[in-house]
């Protein structure tokens, strides 16, 4: 059994350690006196004195208003480029696109030397007339009297010669007239061959059939 003395020291050890751990923990009050005015006195060694009344005051810091947004920093350098996406799956196939005007040949054709059509629009047949001579026959609802066309040789088929080293010879084909004697219902066209002249070498001009291009408008 304890002895009263042996209690005493007890709890007299007790409040010693709990005065430590209290001087060691983090402070929430603090001890002060105040007056009959009421104003504060400081305690002395947490004792107030005759006519001052103990109070306790809260250390816990009360969170004021948030300040106004500072000023936007500058911006910072550009980053180093990314790597290549991969390619991305193709597009969805566009609309079809309008109908084109409707062209203003009214008649063309692709004639061989012989006077043969490889292809034509509008014009029924060609005659050889004679040498390098041709009529170009136009469809009934091509007028053969007025109009314009262009004709031009067929490079790839024709008697032009621009080696240097062999005698030079140009095709050439004109248009001779619309609804002539000769060709009253289409275009009389002419084609030949030019070499021109040097001092080695006689220029002439002959009628040579040759294969050509027309178109009326």
């Amino acid at each position: 059994m304890l002895s009263l003395g042996a209690f005493g020291l007890l709890a007299a050890g007790t409040g010693i350690a709990t005065a430590a751990t209290t001087l060691t923990a983090k402070p929430t009050h603090a001890v002060a006196c105040v007056n009959n005015t009421g104003a504060l006195v400081l305690a002395q060694n947490g004792i107030c004195g005759t006519g001052l009344t103990k109070v306790s005051l809260p250390l816990t810091a009360v969170k004021g208003m948030r300040g106004p947004r500072g000023v936007a920093g500058p911006a910072g350098p550009a980053g180093a480029p990314g790597t290549q996406g991969a390619q991305g799956a193709p597009g969805v196939q566009g609309n079809a696109g309008v109908q084109g005007a409707p062209g203003t040949a009214r008649a063309w054709a692709v004639v061989n030397k012989f006077g043969s059509l490889a292809t034509s629009f509008n014009v029924t047949s060609v005659t050889l007339i004679t040498t390098g001579q041709y009529c170009v026959h136009l469809a009934p609802s091509v007028f053969a009297g007025a109009g314009v066309a262009t004709v031009s040789p067929f490079y790839y088929a024709d008697d032009t010669n621009a080696a240097p080293s062999t005698t030079m010879s140009v095709t050439t084909v004109e248009v001779n007239g619309f609804g002539t004697g000769t060709c009253p219902d289409g275009v009389l066209v002419y084609a030949f061959v030019t070499v021109p002249g040097s001092p080695t070498v006689t220029g002439s001009v002959t009628f040579t059939d040759e294969p050509f291009n027309i178109i009326v408008g």
